[in-house]
């Protein structure tokens, strides 16, 4: 792996952990449950623009919504309300902000997700409130192509099991097979921050 590639990833993982703590801590405060409060219904996305519903796939980076060199700030409030948002509705996940080499997916899951690979993105994902396995690694039988470098559904078999709450982190390089299990009664909600991997232009470029 170069030092260039390693730098990159370094940098990616600890400003998602910097963002992650942020959005978790005034809204969750340690709590394993995910509150369905009354706020308002709308995802928040303040000075990015109101950005599709998805599921957690990746989708093709958008414009750069406030230049290349601009900062992307998401408080705790903001995240709880596209949180609260998908609890209302029937989507998994919302893109709260995006740029050419990364976005943000807020999303809450009340069930099991369906095996996902991604081949140009890493994710970086941060647990804010609930309980959830993630199963990782192995290979996927079944599988169908969903867009560029994008493969869903299918069964993964081989991988490994971690179970994750409030404040972990997972880091899903590009490539690696990946599945979100959620028991009966348990609910999830998780910040993700797709990162480009290096070198993956053709794939994940305009």
């Amino acid at each position: 792996m170069s030092t260039t590639h390693t730098t990159h990833m370094t940098l990616a993982l600890f400003a998602a952990c910097a963002l992650g703590c942020t959005g978790c801590r005034t809204r969750d405060s340690g709590s394993d449950q995910v509150p369905d409060s009354t706020r308002s219904p709308h995802a928040a996305a303040p000075d990015h623009g109101q950005l599709p519903e998805v599921d957690t796939m990746s989708q093709a980076p958008v414009e750069d919504l406030k230049g290349a060199g601009a900062a992307t700030f998401l408080s705790a409030r903001e995240l709880a309300q596209a949180g609260d948002a998908l609890a209302r509705g029937t989507s998994t996940a919302r893109t709260v902000a995006a740029r050419t080499s990364y976005s943000l997916v807020e999303a809450r899951r009340a069930g099991n997700g369906v095996p996902e690979v991604h081949d140009c993105w890493v994710d970086v994902a941060i647990m804010q409130a609930g309980r959830a396995t993630l199963l990782s690694g192995g290979h996927v039988a079944g599988s169908r192509p969903t867009g560029r470098g994008e493969h869903r559904g299918g069964t993964i078999a081989g991988g490994t099991t971690r179970i994750l709450t409030t404040a972990d982190v997972a880091v899903v390089p590009a490539g690696v097979p990946h599945q979100y299990l959620v028991a009966s009664g348990d609910t999830v909600r998780y910040l993700t921050i797709k990162v480009l991997q290096p070198g993956a232009e053709p794939c994940g470029g305009r």
